[in-house]
């Protein structure tokens, strides 16, 4: 009889030994497998809120900007003047007016003096005598 119940405790004892390694690599499994999906939800929620973030950051300057500007408006302000634009507009024309100069004398060198002289040569003199 105890060789019976020896051999049916070595039998519940490598059963639940067996049992509990499954349980343990199931748990250590588990275990990786949480933190990987937490590392990505992780990383996915902090982009996602940086996205977030930056709409509302732009969306939050465009309010206080538009707010402000109406309530300088009801305070009977004058708008301020874009001298960012006033700047570059102005930057423009003068590039604009150095390349037409650097162009307009260099049309004026090419230009034949002799074609000036002959034009004016060839128009008919006018006689202040005969003419009434």
């Amino acid at each position: 009889m105890f060789g019976k119940k020896d051999i049916r405790a070595r039998r519940a004892e490598r059963i639940a030994g067996q049992a509990w390694s499954t349980l343990v690599s199931a748990v250590d499994d588990a275990g990786s497998a949480t933190r990987t999906a937490t590392r990505t939800a992780r990383n996915r929620a902090v982009s996602t809120a940086d996205d977030v973030g930056d709409r509302v950051g732009s969306a939050t300057r465009e309010a206080r900007r538009r707010a402000n500007r109406a309530y300088d408006a009801l305070a009977g302000r004058p708008a301020p003047r874009p001298w960012g634009w006033l700047a570059a507009v102005g930057l423009v024309g003068v590039a604009v007016g150095w390349v037409a100069t650097v162009f307009g004398r260099q049309l004026a060198a090419r230009s034949d003096e002799l074609a000036l002289e002959r034009s004016v040569m060839d128009t008919p003199s006018v006689d202040r005598a005969t003419t009434p």
